[in-house]
């Protein structure tokens, strides 16, 4: 996980038993409950974070955004694409 990411600090409404067994859960892993449950998020739902190339590829894209042909009509791209 990504340690540079900024925080978004939140709250959550959790039943007490849950609490509980998410506390016990973070203490056997050492780790505190928020960050138990950050983690128990981001495996459930397959998050990733992106790694350096991938963020510079994502900058470079929306510095060269404004410069790149866009098409409302596929036979018109599809003429540019063609090799004649």
């Amino acid at each position: 996980m990504n340690e540079t990411n900024e925080k978004k600090i939140t709250s959550l409404d959790l039943d007490e038993k849950l609490y509980t067994y998410l506390e016990n859960l973070a203490k056997q892993q050492n780790t505190s409950i928020a960050r138990y449950i950050e983690t128990v998020l981001i495996d459930a739902t397959n998050f990733k974070f992106p790694n350096e190339e991938t963020k510079f590829a994502i900058e470079e894209f929306k510095k060269e955004k404004p410069d790149l042909k866009g098409y409302t009509d596929i036979d018109k791209l599809f003429d540019d694409l063609s090799l004649n």
